[in-house]
């Protein structure tokens, strides 16, 4: 495929998914892996054919819905119930906001920075504000027009679900495309790579050039700060 595959934490608490907000719903993220040509190449009814004639399926399907009929409706919402488990709250920014852990001095100078130049895309407590934004990547969207697939809108051209941060530390690469390895190149990215374009996101352009005035240090404090949102306890849990 041509995109990068999103993290899958806390999607309990969004209404939109895929980097185009393409699906609107939980229970239809799994069709588009099942289907998709350059996933799993597959068929939901082929899927259905292996499940039934696996007794073990049989007998869970029957424990969990109180009959042993295996359906797309049962298979969907099985699939989904467990991926709006994945619950991440618990990293070290969250012990020091609620006071029950401490940041780094890098760390705190990066959250300044954070709260100065990134919070209002990644706003709130998933570090996303849910939104679609074009963040300089390319000045044309040949290749990928993100957002405007799906609503057909030249000013959404470029646009792509902002992502939760939280976690970013774990899931490289980086961007809708995973063109960037590290942190250090998102950094580089937003200091001196933006490329202009019509759609580009307001917060990019308060300048003579579009991106954000960061320093090397201040680059290096962000990245810091990004560290203390990964939550070990989920990433290193038995889920």
């Amino acid at each position: 495929g041509k995109r990068n595959a999103p993290g899958i934490f806390n999607l309990a608490f969004r209404d939109k998914f895929f980097w185009d907000g393409g699906v609107i719903h939980v229970d239809f993220i799994a069709v588009n892996a099942i289907e998709a040509t350059f996933e799993m190449d597959n068929d939901v009814s082929v899927v259905l054919e292996r499940l039934r004639a696996d007794a073990g399926y049989r007998e869970q399907f029957s424990a969990v819905f109180g009959g042993d009929t295996i359906n797309s409706g049962r298979l969907l919402h099985a699939l989904s119930q467990y991926l709006v488990s994945l619950v991440s709250a618990n990293s070290p920014y969250d012990q020091y906001r609620y006071a029950n852990g401490t940041l780094s001095d890098a760390q705190l100078r990066g959250l300044s920075l954070f709260e100065e130049h990134c919070s209002s895309c990644h706003s709130g407590p998933l570090f996303t504000n849910q939104g679609f934004a074009n963040n300089g990547l390319d000045s044309s969207f040949v290749r990928d027009e993100g957002r405007a697939i799906i609503t057909e809108r030249t000013d959404d051209q470029g646009k792509f679900l902002i992502p939760s941060l939280r976690n970013v530390a774990v899931t490289a690469p980086y961007m809708h495309d995973g063109r960037l390895a590290t942190l250090e190149e998102v950094m580089d990215h937003y200091a001196q790579g933006v490329m202009p374009s019509a759609t580009l996101a307001p917060a990019l352009q308060q300048g003579p050039q579009p991106g954000l005035a960061l320093s090397a240090a201040g680059r290096s404090g962000l990245v810091a700060f990004l560290e203390s949102l990964a939550g070990t306890d989920f990433v290193e849990g038995p889920k």
